[in-house]
């Protein structure tokens, strides 16, 4: 594993002036538009989830959809809804301020970057000197967000 990229719950400068700012997941239910993402392959719709020590809030649907992450992010972009997407995808646009992280407290998933390849006895020195590279690039370019 080369890292664990966060997801982040976020929406756009235009969409908060409009919508407000959700105070809690709760929130999300009255008044507020979400974006979705869809599996392709399934159709199954991925749950925008949030959890915070023992409390677990999920919505299973969105108003929007979309089936294609970049969709999904040029959807929240356009300020369309309050969206959720990985830190590295999201993190240019959080720094350019064209995109505000909400609800930082509370806990909303992660998953693993990995590099695979094919198993052998020997890893190849080539292949080696790339994972490391690649694994040393990204550790610096993508940064965290910041603390909870």
């Amino acid at each position: 594993m080369i890292y664990e990229d966060r997801l982040l719950t976020c929406a756009s400068p235009r969409y908060l002036q409009r919508k407000g700012r959700p105070a809690s997941p709760h929130d999300l239910a009255h008044g507020h538009e979400l974006v979705g993402y869809f599996s392709a392959l399934t159709g199954e719709a991925v749950p925008l989830t949030f959890r915070r020590g023992e409390e677990f809030i999920g919505f299973d649907q969105a108003g929007l959809m979309s089936n294609d992450s970049m969709g999904q992010l040029n959807m929240v972009l356009a300020g369309l809804g309050i969206g959720q997407a990985y830190w590295s995808t999201v993190r240019a646009h959080v720094a350019a301020g064209l995109l505000v992280p909400l609800l930082e407290d509370w806990e909303t998933g992660t998953a693993p970057v990995l590099i695979l390849y094919p198993p052998s006895r020997r890893l190849n020195s080539r292949v080696r000197l790339f994972v490391d590279w690649l694994a040393g690039r990204l550790a610096r370019e993508v940064r965290e967000p910041p603390a909870r």
